[in-house]
């Protein structure tokens, strides 16, 4: 809810610039270039449950710091220290996944990440509902009560993830430093992940554009606080109910299918956005987008895990992550740089990122083409 709908609304407030909004909302994700690979080879030494805890502790304390923010730049760092907590938390979850399960990894991957949309999927709505009393006329007030309740909530996820303590750690693997730097020479050398890899780079390349640039563009078209909350809630309400479906199906046919159908889904979708000039027509488009997002999101993190050994299951998966902050760093950027050469006009960048996707399910295609040859 810090981010979606409320960051993109909150530097506006602070009369932050289309760039300098785009840069806001990258920033989070800038620290996962370096923190994801390293939060995930740190787990394949000492075990998941440390880093866990202290992705949560993050969680906890990051949202009160946005009560003292009065300018963009304090916005932007602010963003920084909160994105160590996703950083750290996503391939360390994904990694205790591919743990647990092997034949049903897909399944089961998807099912966590389920859990982890349950509360993306109330965030925009709720925030929305707390901003539209004020939606034209916002007062800084309004949005203290958003982060206060992010406070909260990442207080209880503090408390929730203490309870670790009562029982057994999974425990670390036994490699030691020079395996840590094997498994990081040698995990992009495998046949695949490269291009898997950029794939869900790709994929989250739209992601920041969405969460940032619709709520302004629905804004102009009219629509209040809660639609907007809506529009954003929807497309995360279909990776929560479909996810574990395509990931159960992706353990028995194959991942390849999954991925491409989806990016192409995604591809078409982002394109659809800036014809949609009213509200049923935006929530088709955010259906459409949040198919393709499960599609692709169920298959990608499994088929990575299927591509190396266990003992690098959580290095893979943090360079899997780290490839995908580039996408999702360059996103609203690139985005943000666009509608501002363009005079605001939304069209361009939508356009632009959706040719990007379908650039990339072609160059995807030939990678995993080169793979069942090599095999």
């Amino acid at each position: 809810m810090s981010k979606s709908p409320t960051l993109s609304l909150f530097a506006k407030f602070l009369k932050a610039s289309p760039e300098e909004i785009g840069l806001i909302a990258a920033a989070s994700t800038v620290v996962g270039i370096l923190t994801n690979v390293t939060a995930g080879t740190l787990s394949d030494v000492y075990g998941r449950r440390v880093l866990i805890l202290a992705a949560t502790l993050i969680f906890a304390s990051a949202p009160f710091l946005y009560l003292l923010v009065t300018d963009p730049l304090q916005l932007a760092l602010v963003r920084v220290y909160h994105g160590f907590a996703t950083a750290t938390l996503a391939p360390v979850l994904s990694a205790t996944m591919s743990d647990m399960f092997k034949s049903r990894r897909g399944e089961m991957m998807s099912m966590s990440t389920s859990f982890q949309y349950i509360g993306r999927l109330l965030a925009p709505t709720v925030g929305g509902l707390i901003l539209s009393p004020s939606l034209f006329g916002l007062t800084l007030p309004g949005f203290h009560t958003v982060y206060l309740i992010c406070g909260i909530s990442g207080s209880l996820a503090l408390i929730l993830a203490l309870s670790l303590f009562l029982f057994p750690a999974l425990k670390p693997s036994s490699i030691h430093r020079r395996g840590v730097l094997e498994n990081l020479r040698g995990v992009p050398k495998h046949t695949g992940f490269i291009s898997v890899s950029s794939a869900l780079a790709a994929l989250y390349l739209s992601v920041g554009p969405v969460e940032t640039f619709l709520p302004l563009y629905a804004e102009e078209l009219g629509l209040s606080g809660l639609e907007i909350g809506l529009l954003l809630s929807i497309q995360t309400a279909m990776i929560l109910l479909a996810g574990p479906f395509f990931g159960r199906l992706s353990d028995r046919r194959g991942r390849r299918v999954f991925v491409m159908v989806g990016l192409g889904i995604v591809a078409l979708s982002i394109a659809l956005i800036s014809f949609s000039a009213a509200f049923p027509a935006l929530l088709l488009v955010m259906l459409l987008y949040g198919s393709g997002m499960a599609m692709t999101l169920a298959a990608i993190p499994p088929m990575v895990s299927d591509l190396v050994p266990k003992e690098a299951y959580g290095t893979s998966q943090g360079a899997l992550e780290t490839i995908k902050d580039v996408g999702q760093t360059l996103g609203p950027i690139v985005a943000g740089v666009v509608v501002s050469l363009s005079g605001g006009v939304f069209f361009w960048a939508f356009s632009l990122i959706g040719g990007i996707i379908a650039a990339n399910l072609g160059l995807l295609n030939l990678g995993l083409r080169r793979r069942v040859k090599q095999e």
